[in-house]
């Protein structure tokens, strides 16, 4: 399985608009960022048929260190969670 990175989005970007390629990249760029900043400040974002991103936060606790077993305090934490829509799920599963 390959992956595709920033630049290849943007020549597919630039491909499927017309758009020139600095502005494609200006796009990818800008849309990225707007994503960071959005969650960033406690935002859901939804994009329909594509999916949704969220922060999720952990409450803290504790967990143990595997080298030597010592127990350690795990602090509150954020993570950014992208759920896929049930679209592409269903695309991806009909053969």
């Amino acid at each position: 399985m390959s992956s595709i990175g920033k630049e290849h989005l943007a020549r597919i970007v630039s491909e499927n608009t017309g758009l020139n390629l600095i502005d494609a990249r200006l796009f990818v760029m800008a849309f990225l960022e707007a994503i960071k900043s959005e969650l960033a400040s406690g935002k859901r974002i939804e994009l329909r048929g594509l999916g949704c991103f969220y922060v999720k936060e952990y409450a803290p606790g504790r967990g143990r260190n595997p080298r030597n077993g010592d127990i350690i305090f795990v602090p509150r934490r954020k993570k950014p969670i992208f759920k896929v829509s049930q679209l592409i799920i269903n695309k991806l599963n009909s053969n």
